[in-house]
């Protein structure tokens, strides 16, 4: 906990995933802060409850790593959106509270046409505005092919053969529903672990965490005024049309399965 100025927060409670606890006491005058609490979390991703509103950001917890996590209080409260969740937006919130940063203003993100980011997707896979869209993405300075060939590809239907035969897939392309624009660290993981996969890069935890933190849910929920993260989404958050369930925390498993594969 910190505050700008010096303040005292009454006991709170804080719930990350299925674990509560009761925060509370003396928040110092930041960049000083105190350590209120501390849970013990299995690796994963968990969202955030303070007083039982839920918060912006996601707690990503990384096997044998901290995953520290600041309240800015201010007038015996926690301040709305002073929730900071990792090492450096931890410190960002210690610079905001001391001043010598200014705090983000909130923003929203739209398309050119002034509709929100997720309004847009959800126009995009409405089959009633399909014909639209590829016309739209058909044209020379967009994608520039046949404006069928587009449309098909948003209906999931592939050609693959000569003679015309068509294979249909109603996940091949997600635009935005089940949660498939919000970003989340497991497909950055993913993504990562495929590089490995084909030799492009080596495996380390170190740049495994650093894949994982380009994927920022935190910001995607800021910007969008939602913090929640689509219940129809597959349980191993990436539902790949091969291979078995993936695992963030166990990437050489997932490479061990390929390499048996190869054999």
């Amino acid at each position: 906990m910190a505050s700008a100025g010096g303040d005292t927060l009454p006991p709170v409670q804080v719930r990350v995933g299925g674990q509560s606890v009761s925060i509370g006491g003396a928040a110092p005058t930041a960049p000083d802060s105190r350590r209120a609490a501390q849970l013990t979390l299995a690796p994963g991703s968990y969202p955030v409850r303070v007083a039982g509103v839920s918060q912006r950001p996601t707690v990503t917890v990384q096997s044998g790593q901290v995953a520290p996590v600041l309240l800015a209080v201010r007038g015996g409260r926690v301040v709305p959106g002073g929730i900071y969740v990792g090492l450096q937006e931890v410190n960002l919130g210690l610079q905001e509270l001391s001043g010598r940063l200014s705090p983000l203003p909130d923003f929203h993100l739209v398309d050119q046409d002034g509709r929100a980011l997720d309004r847009s997707a959800a126009f995009i896979e409405d089959p009633a505005n399909r014909a639209k869209v590829a016309a739209l993405l058909a044209a020379p300075h967009r994608v520039g092919v046949a404006a069928g060939v587009i449309e098909r590809t948003l209906e999931g239907r592939l050609k693959v053969s000569p003679d015309g035969r068509v294979r249909s897939d109603d996940r091949y392309l997600l635009v935005g529903h089940n949660g498939a624009a919000r970003p989340d660290p497991v497909q950055a993981a993913w993504l990562y672990a495929q590089m490995v996969r084909w030799g492009q890069a080596p495996l380390s935890q170190d740049l495994l965490a650093a894949a994982k933190g380009t994927f920022r849910p935190d910001l995607f929920n800021a910007a969008l005024q939602s913090n929640e993260a689509s219940a129809a989404a597959p349980a191993d958050r990436i539902g790949a049309f091969a291979g078995p369930p993936f695992d963030a925390e166990d990437i050489s498993g997932h490479l061990k399965f390929w390499a048996m594969k190869q054999r």
